[in-house]
């Protein structure tokens, strides 16, 4: 089984069009780590200005035949997004507050209502800020936009999830087409549309194979482990922390291929006029990418464990030559203390996300951009200028607060 993703497109092909990125993990890091630093003495406030460098980042080093993308947000709309984002989560959090003061059935209603309420407003504000996003991404000098109602994919999200849920996983293959068709059928490249070709069965020579892969192996895994004589109710067992971790390699390893094969068919139908996508993104780059993500964030643990280690025998050090009655020594060493651990803190936060976006996000990026191609590409000389920047900046909002959405 080779590890690649599928791809399919019936357009008879005219002139093919490449996509191309020129950016690198080591150029975003450098782009990140000055942002991660200047957010803390603006308390958070800077990281909308690092989003939107970032987002122009990306869409600056796409090129798309030859021109690149661009994006026209701005971090001022982030800001004020996630201002009007808060008028909707400050109740939410009082009444959420509010449920802990009630028993405890009302309590697990209650704390259920809130969950089905929010995950509801994260498929809208996904929605949103996808219209966010495209009405401010430009190429040619020609917009692209978005219809479509955000409630009504919100609500198509809720109820698909239920099914997914009633039937153990199976419906996901139609859940994730139907709400890919929708968002697709609803987007436009200036003056034309987007439409979605896939069928019902799209996904299931993707993602049927995968999951049975993984059930079986799963189940052979539990049966050595059971043949083993594997201790269960001992976390610290050897047999089983092995097994543990080759379900998280198996799980891990699954899960990539399986999303290389699904980005890869479901964006190879769709097309734009007579131009059609062919996307084929290969699961061993993504593979790649996991393995020295998982290597680097080794070595960036063993060197944190290192400082906290230097950290605590310096203050050991200092602890010893101290007057014990003196108070106000005592205390200076606990603040410098708790400085310190909230540096590193933060210092680790900053790594982890450093890592994700500059080897798991730009990787991901790169592997689906460098793998399509635009069939009948000059096709899409003759498109026209469309819908002009849409002003709505609260579901980007919305987004940021729930995290969700991407890049």
């Amino acid at each position: 089984m080779a590890l690649s993703g599928d791809a399919r497109n019936p357009i008879e092909p005219g002139r093919t069009a490449e996509v191309t990125f020129a950016g690198s993990g080591f150029s975003l890091a450098g782009l990140l780590i000055p942002g991660y630093l200047l957010m803390l003495p603006t308390l958070g406030v800077f990281r909308f200005w690092q989003l939107t460098a970032k987002r122009r980042y990306y869409w600056s080093r796409t090129f798309i035949d030859g021109d690149a993308l661009e994006y026209t947000g701005n971090a001022v709309q982030l800001l004020i997004g996630f201002l009007l984002a808060l008028v909707v989560f400050i109740p939410t959090a009082g009444i959420y507050f509010w449920i802990g003061t009630l028993d405890q059935d009302p309590q697990y209603a209650g704390y259920l209502i809130v969950a089905a309420v929010l995950y509801f407003l994260a498929g809208y504000a996904e929605y949103r800020a996808r219209r966010f996003r495209f009405t401010r991404t430009l190429w040619r000098g020609l917009r692209f936009s978005q219809s479509g109602s955000a409630w009504a994919y919100a609500v198509r999200r809720l109820l698909w999830s239920i099914g997914v849920l009633a039937t153990a996983g199976l419906a996901y293959p139609f859940m994730r087409i139907d709400l890919f068709r929708y968002a697709w059928n609803n987007t436009q490249y200036g003056d034309r549309s987007f439409r979605f070709t896939g069928k019902w069965h799209l996904l299931i020579g993707a993602v049927l194979p995968v999951a049975l892969l993984f059930a079986v192996l799963s189940a052979a895994g539990v049966f050595v482990a059971i043949e083993s004589g594997v201790d269960w109710n001992r976390p610290s067992n050897a047999e089983l922390t092995i097994v543990a971790g080759a379900a998280f390699i198996l799980l891990t390893l699954t899960f990539l291929f399986g999303r290389a094969r699904v980005t890869s068919r479901l964006y190879s139908a769709v097309e734009i006029g007579n131009a059609g996508l062919s996307v084929r993104v290969s699961a061993a780059r993504l593979v790649g990418q996991a393995i020295l993500y998982a290597i680097l964030l080794t070595v960036a643990g063993f060197l944190a464990l290192l400082l906290i280690g230097i950290a605590s025998k310096t203050i050991e050090a200092r602890a010893a030559g101290l007057d014990h009655t003196d108070i106000s020594a005592i205390l200076s060493i606990g603040w410098w203390q708790l400085g310190a651990l909230g540096l590193g803190y933060l210092a680790i936060l900053g790594v982890l996300s450093l890592l994700g976006e500059a080897i798991l996000a730009l990787g991901f990026w790169k592997a689906v951009a460098r793998g399509t191609r635009i069939n009948n590409a000059d096709d899409l000389l003759s498109v026209r200028r469309g819908k002009a920047e849409e002003s709505a900046v609260i579901g980007e909002g919305l987004a940021d607060a729930l995290n969700v959405g991407a890049y």
